[in-house]
């Protein structure tokens, strides 16, 4: 989904959903595989049920 300089992400790993948001020079394509490394000091995580932060 591109929003001017990012793109938002909609990732599946295994039985996750992940949403992320990346710069938008990458060049990453609908339906493309990445590899995706999490920078923790840039990364929020919330439980789906509750919607709480959980990092």
């Amino acid at each position: 989904e591109p929003m001017g300089d990012i793109v938002t992400l909609y990732l599946t790993a295994g039985a996750h959903q992940i949403v992320a948001t990346i710069d938008a020079e990458t060049g990453a394509r609908d339906g493309e595989a990445l590899d995706v490394v999490l920078d923790l000091d840039k990364t929020h995580l919330f439980d789906a049920e509750t919607e709480q932060a959980i990092y």
